[in-house]
């Protein structure tokens, strides 16, 4: 998919017009505009598809690990400058202002500007300790799974090449580093050569680094390229054995098992989201989020009850997701409403009025909700 086109020599760096090129690709996911979806997708190059029904796509094959932390609960969370709202709990991380974050069975994972680059935290809502630093620009910062202990990020203060760290919130360190299919951050030619973190299933963590989609086995030790000379772009999320990634012609999401098949897919892009056990996946072909089951590709999304712009934030369970919500038609310039909204009952419930300006608040997505 989207192969390297052959180089013809060393291009200069310019590392702005990289990450402006990414900008553009992640904002045009996100635009309040409608996206046209091709009636039929190009075969892809290299793999055969799967076959796909309920047995192999959203069965609840693979359960998450049995909880232990006190975190383990997902409810309706935000950031807003130094306070992590869980719930009704109010977590004071001062002095840092948060810029991403995500959770974990043990408490969260975010990050803090430290002038020329971020610090990585922890904290349990009793203590806060640095756990790392990235220096990151766009894309997700933090990844990680629907349950369990593990966070991963890109270490780009590493000398010599930048590495990927993944860190056990449970246990207090890290249980993965490596460089491996990385280049230095002044030989990076283009987006093909950028490392990016996508997301933790189990005890895999999905990663981008120059040589294409790595899966890094946490218990081995071992890591793998799955698929070689992708886009960092090109897979967005891993639950329960379900990838989903982009489709050839980037107007639409795919919802399978085998990487690199071409489908089924389903309508929109936009940071597209699986539910724990991947029987759901959330995608925006228009201005708001839809939810499609993965096996079939029907549309379940809930009535939104005359919200008329919403996008997900995080699932909740494998049923239920957090939302914000405008009864407006730009969610970019008012206060946004807080929902949870439930497939099985099919509609949506007020928990917040009114959080802030959706560019006033970090969600537990691991970047920006719009900007990643």
């Amino acid at each position: 998919m989207r192969d390297r086109a052959a180089a013809t020599g060393a291009p200069d760096l310019d590392l702005d017009a990289i990450i402006a090129a990414g900008d553009r690709r992640v904002r045009r996911r996100r635009a309040v505009a409608g996206v046209g979806v091709a009636a039929a997708l190009v075969a892809a190059v290299v793999a055969t598809p799967a076959i796909v029904d309920r047995i192999n796509v959203g069965d609840k094959d693979v359960q998450p690990t049995n909880p232990t932390g006190a975190f383990v609960t997902r409810t309706p969370t935000y950031a807003v400058g130094t306070t992590i709202f869980y719930g009704d709990d109010a977590i004071d991380v001062s002095p840092h202002d948060v810029t991403a974050l995500v959770q974990t069975d043990y408490g969260f994972v975010f990050t803090a500007d430290q002038g020329d680059h971020q610090n990585v935290y922890f904290t349990d809502a009793t203590d806060t300790t640095k756990i790392g630093e990235t220096t990151q620009d766009p894309g997700t910062w933090l990844a990680a799974d629907d349950s369990g202990p593990y966070v991963e990020w890109v270490d780009t203060q590493a000398q010599p090449l930048p590495e990927f760290v993944v860190y056990d919130t449970d246990a207090g360190k890290e249980v993965a580093r490596t460089s491996e299919g990385n280049k230095p951050v002044d030989q990076v030619s283009d987006e093909f050569d950028l490392a990016r973190v996508h997301a933790i299933d189990g005890t895999t963590a999905y990663w981008h680094s120059g040589a294409g989609t790595v899966a890094y086995d946490l218990t081995a030790g071992t890591q793998e390229v799955i698929r070689a000379h992708t886009s960092p772009s090109y897979l967005f999320d891993v639950s329960n054995g379900v990838f989903a990634q982009s489709s050839f012609d980037d107007q639409a999401t795919v919802v399978t098992r085998e990487l690199g098949s071409d489908k089924p897919f389903v309508p929109g892009i936009g940071e597209p989201q699986l539910s724990p056990y991947g029987t759901y996946v959330m995608t925006m072909p228009q201005q708001s989020s839809k939810v499609f089951e993965t096996a079939t590709q029907r549309d379940v999304t809930p009535d939104y009850q005359g919200y008329q712009v919403v996008l997900m934030t995080h699932w909740l369970d494998d049923d239920r997701y957090a939302a914000i919500g405008t009864k407006g038609d730009n969610i970019y310039r008012d206060p946004v409403a807080q929902l949870v909204c439930s497939i099985t009952e099919g509609t949506c419930t007020v928990e917040r009025t009114a959080i802030g300006t959706i560019d006033e608040v970090v969600f537990p997505v691991g970047g920006s909700l719009t900007d990643r």
